[in-house]
């Protein structure tokens, strides 16, 4: 997906892109070898690095109890366009397998010839496979063909295994299975970006975006449309029901989204990662992805019947990874689309396409994070000293160049959700955002701030975090003050701004 730059589809019209990645392959593009790579188990890092000339993104993940399986989208120097890659780690002796390509593009004149990518990968049992059996994988996944639109009017389609590595089906008569719903409609993106639930032998739920799902008298929206996330159900897995528009009361549900369940949950439950907003691309290599996304959660009963509101749990950004960008999430989930493990106890996992702004800094990166609310310390760190001192605010990451600071300083707490009563503090930085190869931000020359109104004229980062505007009874908190050590912008508690420049009271953190 990466072919063409896209805009916010929250902010402006919605700009058009390819399925995968920009190139096409005129013949039949046989499978990249296989290579060994690193994975490093699920720890908040870099899972599965990216190498010279390759980039990873938009993974699906399963959970089999001692094997993690992950297929995602990659391009490697040899491939002319994306392909859908798998590996595997083992548990017990802490093994992982070699990279390799599982689902390359189709031929000229087939449908599926701009690269193949976003896979959501369920277990099931659906009929056909060799000698009588049935396969115990599906994998549903984006396409399009060059020639029919060079990267718009994508559809979806659907292959078969019965190991998660040898698929059938990719050129059968059912696909493409999913195309947009108005036909035709020049340069819109089309029907894909699929996440699928296995709901009993070969019946199957899916979830995917259509750019011509919704029509709206919006001057923005190119040729009259919105993009709009739906769902249906099938009984073979190959043939849907009319979709169902899924909600977007409290979550945008309008580009790359994952889906997983809870049925032990009193309702059931649906988890989901929603693409949030995207950084606009500044050098000829850069490329427009999401620098957030949102986990949400919502009634299963309400989201299947095209109602409901969203329930917002966290936000994965620039703020909280040291990523530029963060997009194309994946939740952990079972063989059946549920959550993998307790979320309550063990947290939610997800994973996601992280790195700067030119591909071959993308890996795939993960973390668990705790969804029940609470509280994260606001800190300060610096560098230098004197009329060079360079400052840090942050609740998440902070570079290496900063995390030699002896003591920092703990200016409050702040609430991780939004309520009534609480506004955002937002993370902006003026300046390019420079990072080293892998993706990760350096803190060179950076002119970091925090606002509780916009980065307007900066580059958004993200939220530290929930303050209280005005200092709230019954509540023991601490004042905030946007601060300026020379050029250096920096915040402190003390009225005086230990002897700067003050220049406005932001708000009141709480003290514990």
């Amino acid at each position: 997906m990466i072919g063409v730059k896209r805009s916010p589809v929250l902010l402006v019209a919605v700009a058009l892109v390819g399925a995968c990645s920009s190139g096409s392959s005129s013949t039949k593009e046989s499978a990249p070898a296989a290579r060994p790579g690193p994975f490093t188990p699920p720890s908040g890092t870099q899972t599965i690095p990216t190498e010279p000339g390759s980039y990873n993104y938009s993974p699906a993940v399963i959970d089999e109890g001692d094997v993690i399986k992950v297929w995602w989208c990659s391009a490697v120097p040899e491939a002319a366009t994306d392909n859908i890659w798998y590996q595997e780690y083992d548990k017990r002796n802490k093994t992982a397998s070699n990279r390799r390509s599982v689902l390359p593009v189709g031929k000229t004149g087939d449908w599926d010839t701009f690269g193949v990518c976003h896979p959501s990968v369920i277990r099931g049992s659906w009929p056909g496979a060799p000698g009588g059996g049935v396969f115990t994988y599906a994998m549903y996944y984006t396409s399009t063909n060059v020639a029919q639109g060079g990267g718009s009017n994508n559809s979806t389609g659907v292959v078969f295994s019965t190991d998660g590595i040898t698929w059938s089906g990719q050129h059968d008569k059912y696909n493409p299975m999913i195309k947009q719903k108005v036909r035709n409609v020049a340069g819109t993106y089309g029907a894909g970006l699929p996440a699928a639930w296995s709901r009993g032998g070969s019946a199957v739920t899916l979830f995917w975006i259509d750019t011509t799902s919704v029509k709206t008298d919006d001057p923005n929206s190119p040729d009259g449309y919105r993009s709009q996330a739906v769902v249906a159900n099938s009984a073979d897995g190959k043939k849907f029901d009319a979709p169902t528009t899924v909600s977007q009361n409290g979550a945008p549900a309008y580009w790359k989204n994952d889906y997983a369940f809870d049925d032990s949950a009193q309702p059931p439950m649906v988890y989901s990662a929603q693409a949030l907003n995207f950084r606009q691309g500044r050098g000829p290599d850069d490329k427009n992805e999401t620098f957030n996304f949102g986990l949400y959660r919502i009634p299963m009963q309400e989201l299947l019947a095209g109602g409901g509101a969203w329930e917002q749990l966290a936000v994965v950004d620039t703020n909280l990874t040291g990523l530029p960008l963060n997009f194309e999430p994946g939740i952990v989930r079972t063989g059946e689309g549920k959550i993998a493990g307790d979320v309550a106890k063990d947290g939610l996992e997800v994973w996601f396409g992280g790195g700067g702004q030119t591909p071959f800094s993308w890996g795939l990166h993960s973390l668990k994070l705790d969804v029940r609310g609470g509280r994260v310390p606001l800190r300060r760190y610096t560098q230098g000293s004197g009329g060079a001192t360079s400052y840090w605010v942050t609740t998440g990451f902070v570079p290496t160049s900063f995390r030699s600071t002896p003591k920092p300083v703990t200016l409050g707490y702040l609430d991780t959700r939004p309520a009534d009563g609480l506004v955002p503090l937002y993370a902006c930085q003026r300046g390019p955002l420079t990072t080293t190869p892998s993706g990760e931000l350096t803190g060179a020359g950076a002119d970091r701030f925090v606002s509780v109104e916009s980065c307007t004229g900066a580059e958004p980062l993200g939220t530290n975090g929930y303050i209280y505007p005005a200092a709230p009874s019954g509540v023991k908190t601490k004042p905030l003050y946007a601060c300026k050590d020379g050029t250096a912008q920096f915040v402190s508690n003390d009225p005086k701004c230990e002897g700067k420049s003050v220049e406005r009271l932001l708000g009141h953190t709480r003290s514990e």
